[in-house]
């Protein structure tokens, strides 16, 4: 993928057909989050053909790299079944044969179809569809093929990823072309355009400015990554689009887009500026994502391949994970809660088929970029999806990142593998490996990220399962079985190259890695049955049953609502499973009620295990919804001083005990607190309120002028924006202050001190200087803790030193002016007449030699009033000759306070023979007696 960011500004449209297009300035934006850097986006229409690039335009285009990578997938004993199936959609068996985890008497496993009849129990309300997943009747596990090989051992019979590539025969007949744009600074780009159902084969072309250098063109096709068909959340796709393009620092920029059959058209561009990182990135998650709460994380460092394959743990260690806080996700971008998974059974492997060329300093904000174009609205440009598309990216240095929320501990459906996106974990390495070998950290971190996920989904590397397309971006029409190994390829359900010919071509290896790591383990851990939920109030009842097969006794089950985790003894009498599981006995069974502290509950079950190889194994995750109670509060103050506005006021909402969330807009620009100050009148007043639900902020907002200040609350769990009203808030101006406190003069120089200060603003205040009419700049930046002490709001380096030119043997006026911010009239100091002396220059008449009728002298001179070379008047015989100080002497620089390094002087003139008396004498700058350094008599031939 490739993407690019733009600073806020203008968004700027472009129209028009054969002429030169017109410009049209639109809207750009800016999110400001107290936690989260500041990206900026800008939004460019874009449309119609600039006559004059035509010509300019290469001979032979280039292609995407889905046409330039076009081998075809390659699944080890995949199928595809059902009555939508095609012929070409059959692959032909390959080596590796082993199935989904599996256990010897699973073929009747109670709740693997259908939960055991309970007729006391409230039917469960029928869940909105999502693709299925049907795995193998857990026989007893088969011995794996011979150890993994270096790439997949079969091929399809048919269906390439992509279309022949065209010879480039014609001339470009663009659809859009635009000019060579100058931009905002922007490092990650998104390009969507109108859905038409006859448009096809849609090729962007670009090329951007970077370092004032245009790259050469590059080129992108349609993404392939696309919710479900049936995703309940993210958006299905009204828009074609172009994954995100790196561009790093890129502030140009030039479209060229056309389609194989049809027009594009409503063309968009968005440029994506990430801002700074938050802090130095470093891994800081420890995943709890375990029946215990616990798990271990590994170093950075990665285990070769003869590393040992089984462990006993709560689950398998996890990468080092740098978390989403940690490169800086803004998290008032997820406009929506992503979907979760009932089963997660496989993992999907692909490239974001950007740069290779990132540092790793560059990553955290290309995340952000991708994060903020999955997130943006269609309509403005972006793929309008919930969160960032993938599960967990994958840097080239081997450093794991944390993608869409909850990919941690929950089983989050991303937008990543069209069809199969609700049973598949999505890892993205980031770059483009169809032409690049995928870095032996990446390859280590891949697998130890997917080992890690499979001890708790319960899944082998190296195995096979099938699954029930969803339909939507996918070679499989919805309702297709397919079988593929656990870890696949992103090509080899959709249509693409994607994750690169070398990434593909490291499965086996990957695969073998994670089967080394884990597949020991899972088979000796705990598996059951969510055999269903009911909620009556605030309470919700789970009931299920859990094994560890390597015990006979009873085990713990552990309920995750939200995040808060309770643990239920899983001993009731279950004579069913023990039908299915003679060697287990039938105390496995639970019931229980656990609380819900929101209207929507993200819960997970889990089993513990209690065996010497196995680890703890999820079951999966569900949203339960409860009816929800809007936010309310009040806005009860405002008031504006000192360049800052306070606002303060309550909000509760009884859906959260969590505190609750307020937005504050001063003339449109947001600022992010929450409910945390006291307010026992509110507890007392409003049901469901906490002691803490009064809030309070003081934003910057400029002096001497009116703002429109609006605040709201944010509800949970819709994330909607409920207005507490609106008012005009007034900050008045207040003047600098301060002291002129002392000045004197010496040497040509006057040194002035004192202090100020700025109500206005906490930054330094800006202090002018004026000598004689003359001015000089310069802010408070001393250490002032007396003013600090004794002037309300100053700060603790409100003090101000500055030493200034003067004229030397005379009286100086020097006055002193302290700046008003950010406007308004400044204040007056005070104005002192300030006597600078001049001090007479120094120096040494060192030597005096005659020579074939002229005289040399040699010698040094400093004057402290001037850093200007000192004149030099050398008489011989009272005739006058000029130069000055210009030669290097380092001697008398060290020697001398003041002295610059080119302090010597040396002068030859013509003289008649015989003898003659010469003298020296230095000239005083910048006026003033000079005093000679000395003379000497010289006899010359």
């Amino acid at each position: 993928m490739a993407q690019h960011w733009g600073r806020a500004g203008t968004v700027l449209a472009l129209t028009g057909g054969l002429v030169a297009p017109m410009a049209v300035v639109a809207t750009a934006d800016t999110t400001t989050t107290a936690t989260a850097p500041e990206v900026s986006v800008q939004e460019l229409d874009l449309g119609g053909v600039v006559a004059a690039e035509v010509a300019a335009l290469p001979d032979e285009a280039p292609l995407p790299a889905e046409e330039l990578d076009s081998t075809e997938s390659v699944l080890p004993d995949a199928q595809v079944t059902g009555a939508s199936a095609d012929a070409g959609a059959v692959f032909r068996t390959a080596a590796v044969t082993t199935d989904v985890a599996a256990d010897a008497d699973d073929a009747a496993a109670p709740g693997a179809t259908a939960a055991p009849a309970e007729p006391t129990e409230p039917t469960e309300p029928a869940a909105p569809a999502q693709p299925d997943a049907t795995t193998d009747p857990e026989p007893a596990p088969s011995a794996p093929a011979a150890g993994p090989t270096a790439g997949p051992t079969a091929g399809p019979t048919a269906e390439p990823t992509a279309e022949p590539t065209p010879e480039a025969t014609e001339a470009p007949a663009p659809d859009v072309l635009t000019r060579e744009l100058d931009t905002d600074p922007f490092s990650v780009l998104g390009i969507t355009w109108d859905a038409d159902p006859g448009l096809e084969g849609v090729v962007v072309r670009y090329r951007y400015r970077t370092a004032g250098e245009w790259t050469d063109w590059e080129a992108a096709g349609a993404s392939d990554i696309a919710p479900d068909g049936n995703s309940r959340t993210d958006a299905t796709g009204t828009r074609g689009a172009t994954d995100p393009i790196v561009a790093v620092d890129a502030d140009g920029l030039q479209i060229w887009a056309e389609a194989d059959a049809g027009t594009v058209r409503g063309l968009k561009a968005v440029l994506i500026d990430p801002g700074e990182d938050p802090a130095p990135v470093v891994a800081d998650v420890v995943p709890s994502a375990s029946a215990s709460g616990t798990a271990d994380i590994t170093s950075a460092v990665y285990r070769t391949s003869s590393a040992a394959g089984v462990r006993t743990a709560a689950s398998h260690p996890a990468p080092a994970i740098i978390s989403r806080a940690a490169w800086g996700a803004d998290e008032s971008l997820r406009s929506c809660q992503s979907d979760v998974s009932t089963q997660m059974v496989s993992a999907a492997v692909h490239h974001t088929a950007s740069s290779n060329s990132y540092s790793a300093a560059d990553v955290p904000g290309l995340l952000r970029g991708f994060y903020s174009y999955h997130t943006r609205p269609e309509a403005s440009g972006g793929r309008g999806w919930c969160d960032i598309g993938y599960n967990m990216l994958v840097d080239k240095f081997g450093r794991v990142f944390e993608g869409r929320a909850g990919s941690i501990d929950q089983t989050i459906v991303g937008v990543h593998t069209g069809g199969f996106n609700s049973r598949t974990f999505g890892v993205s390495a980031i770059g483009e490996y169809g032409s690049a070998a995928a870095p032996a950290a990446m390859l280590e971190a891949i697998s130890q990220t997917i080992a890690w996920k499979f001890s708790q989904l319960r899944v082998r590397g190296n195995a096979l399962v099938s699954m029930v397309s969803g339909g939507g971006a996918t070679k499989y029409p919805a309702g297709t079985v397919v079988t593929f190994p656990t870890i696949y390829g992103h090509r080899d359900a959709n249509l693409t190259s994607c994750p690169g010919q070398n990434l593909y071509n490291a499965l086996g290896d990957i695969r073998g890695r994670v089967a080394q790591l884990i597949d020991g383990g899972v088979s000796t851990s705990p598996f059951g049955s969510w055999d269903g939920t009911s909620v009556s109030g605030t309470t919700l009842t789970v009931r299920g049953w859990v094994h560890d097969p390597e015990s006979r006794a009873s085990i713990q089950a552990v309920v995750s609502v939200n995040g808060q985790r309770t643990t239920i003894a899983a001993n009731q009498s279950r004579p069913d499973v023990a039908a299915a599981y003679p060697s287990a006995g039938s105390n496995h069974g639970f019931q229980a009620a656990v609380p819900l502290n929101a209207s929507r509950n993200v819960v997970c079950l889990w089993a513990t295990n209690v065996g010497v190889g196995g680890y703890d194994t999820t079951l999966g995750c569900r949203v339960v919804n409860v009816a929800t109670t809007p936010a309310r509060g009040q806005f009860e103050a405002a008031s504006g001083k000192n360049g800052q506005i306070s606002v303060t006021g309550w909000a509760v909402d009884r859906d959260t005990t969590s505190p609750v969330g307020i937005m504050v807009h001063v003339d449109g620009r947001g600022y992010w607190t929450t409910t945390q100050v006291p307010r026992p009148d509110v507890q007392r007043a409003v049901t469901g309120a906490g002691p803490n639900q009064g809030y309070q902020l003081t934003v910057p907002a400029a002096s001497g002028s009116a703002h429109q200040v609006c605040v709201s609350a944010v509800d949970v769990p819709t994330g909607n924006a409920v207005a507490l009203g609106c008012r005009t808030v007034g900050v008045d101006a207040a003047a600098p202050r301060g002291n002129f406190e002392a000045a004197s003069g010496s040497g040509g120089r006057l040194t002035v001190t004192g202090w100020a200060h700025d109500s206005d603003t906490t930054a330094p205040v800006g202090v002018a200087v004026y000598v004689n009419g003359r001015g000089y700049w310069t802010t408070t930046s001393l250490a002032r803790p007396d003013v600090q002490r004794a002037v309300s709001g100053a700060g603790p380096a409100q003090g101000f030193a500055l030493t200034v030119p003067a004229t030397s043997g005379a009286v100086n006026e020097v006055c002193i002016v302290a700046v008003n911010t950010p406007a308004g009239p400044n204040t007056a100091l005070g104005c002192r007449r300030v006597p600078v002396d001049a001090t007479p220059p120094v120096g040494n008449f060192e030597a005096a030699t005659g020579g074939a009728g002229t005289v040399s002298v040699v010698g040094w001179a400093h004057d402290a009033d001037t850093t200007a070379p000192v004149g030099i008047s050398v008489y011989v015989d009272g005739r006058g000759y000029w130069t000055t100080t210009q030669l290097s002497r380092p001697d008398v620089a060290r020697a001398v306070p003041g002295a610059g390094p080119n302090r010597g002087f040396a002068l030859t003139v013509a003289a008649a023979a015989g003898p003659h008396t010469v003298c020296v004498v230095p000239s005083n700058a910048p006026a003033g007696p000079a005093a000679s350094l000395g003379c000497r008599t010289v006899t010359t031939r």
